[in-house]
Order: structure tokens, then C-alpha cells, then sequence
């Protein structure tokens, strides 16, 4: 079983649902006051096309602090991937490119890609840096 799988009737899921069970509703907390997310995504041809990578960024703010930190990266593994040793090394700090490249290396530190696939350790490690720069100075 792999980080974020369920086995449910034998069968390994993504997911805790049942065959006779429905979501019928999600509920979303409110987030902090100063808070910036962003998606980018890594693709070969237009913005319907699936990601070669993707990252999920949202970052919360008191001040110039980062108080809270959620990164999630797509299209590297079989489910959403969750860096959370990462966004524990933005918790707390002022974010600096410095910090950014630290959490992006961070995020992909451990990675076993396929041979034919390792680029994507770049690509990814690129759009998460970008994105906790883009919204540590957006205003």
C-alpha cells in the first residue's frame, strides 16, 4: 500500500468510500486573512492538456512571516503528493529566494523516478520555487 492508498474489499483505492456510499458534501474551513494560493502546471501542449508536473502552493501571511504552508505536487507520483517537510521549512520565516529553493529541493528530496521520467524531479522542483516566490511578493 502506498502513502495515501486505502484497501477497501481487497481492492487498493485513492480514496475511503465505499461501492454504496456517495459524497454528498466538503467542507472547507476559511482560510487566514492574508492568504495567496497559486496552481501552475508543466504541460507539452494547451491548458487541457494533463501535467507533465504541477504544484499547488498556498501560503499564509502575518506580516512578512509565512504562518502557515501547503504544497502539493501532481503528475510526479500516482496520487497528489504532499510536501510536508517542506512547507515546515517556510512555517515561521521570512520568505527569501534562498528559503524557496531550500523548500523546493526539500520537496522533491527523496524522488525515484523511472529513468524516463526524471526530468520531471527538475521541472517540479522548478514550479514550486516559483510559486512560493510569486506569492512571498505578491502585495
Amino acid at each position: 500500500v502506498l502513502p495515501g492508498q486505502v484497501e477497501i474489499d481487497g481492492v487498493l483505492q485513492s480514496h475511503s468510500l465505499r461501492r454504496n456510499e456517495i459524497l454528498q458534501r466538503i467542507h472547507l474551513p476559511p482560510m487566514p486573512a492574508d492568504t495567496r494560493s497559486t496552481y501552475v502546471k508543466f504541460r507539452v501542449r494547451g491548458s487541457w492538456d494533463f501535467a507533465i508536473a504541477a504544484a499547488a502552493v498556498r501560503l499564509s501571511f502575518e506580516g512578512d512571516v509565512c504562518s502557515q504552508a501547503r504544497i502539493v505536487m501532481g503528475g510526479v507520483a500516482t496520487h497528489p503528493y504532499r510536501a510536508i517537510e517542506a512547507e515546515a521549512m517556510l512555517q515561521g520565516q521570512r520568505i527569501t529566494e534562498e528559503l524557496a529553493a531550500e523548500a523546493a529541493a526539500k520537496a522533491v528530496e527523496g524522488a525515484r523516478p523511472f529513468p524516463t521520467n526524471a526530468y520531471k524531479v527538475d521541472v517540479v522542483r522548478t514550479l514550486v520555487k516559483r510559486s512560493i516566490i510569486k506569492l512571498a511578493s505578491a502585495p
